[in-house]
């Protein structure tokens, strides 16, 4: 075997192991599941406020893409928190403060919601809650539209 053909098994095996075990670093004070990085606000603010936090740390207020990131959020919240969810742009329309689609099947909002109680202004921003239904063995996630001015933890 030729020195360059051994050279090359090396570089090859190294290339492999460092994908194999390169995993994500989450900077101090994230928190990190399965590959993806979480950070949990201390204090409270409005949704304007918790989304300019989460852009001032590099990221963006949660955005829930599949079933999956959704059961996966359910390991992780303890409170309320806000995240991407808010119809801003155009009533009715929900979206994610990413830019990516909201897409309804994988929606859980509390039965009701969203209402636009009592024709409110600001009511555009949605929360997440982790309640227990004593039907379920489970936390369920939901997602309710509440007034922009209402407090709550952010979820980057």
């Amino acid at each position: 075997m030729s020195y360059t053909h051994n050279c090359l098994r090396v570089f090859t095996i190294q290339i492999f192991l460092f994908i194999c075990f390169a995993r994500c670093q989450c900077p101090q004070g994230w928190r990190e599941n399965e590959d993806k990085c979480y950070y949990f606000s201390a204090d409270t603010k409005s949704w304007s406020d918790a989304n300019t936090f989460c852009s001032e740390q590099g990221s963006d207020l949660l955005s829930i893409r599949d079933i999956h990131e959704r059961v996966r959020c359910c390991s992780l919240i303890l409170n309320v928190y806000w995240i991407g969810l808010n119809d801003r742009s155009r009533e009715g329309v929900w979206e994610w403060s990413d830019g990516s689609p909201f897409l309804e099947y994988i929606a859980a909002w509390i039965p009701g919601q969203p209402d636009n109680w009592g024709d409110a202004p600001g009511e555009d921003c949605g929360q997440i809650l982790i309640s227990k239904f004593k039907y379920f063995a489970k936390n369920i996630i939901r997602k309710s539209d509440i007034f922009n001015i209402f407090k709550a933890h952010a979820v980057c």
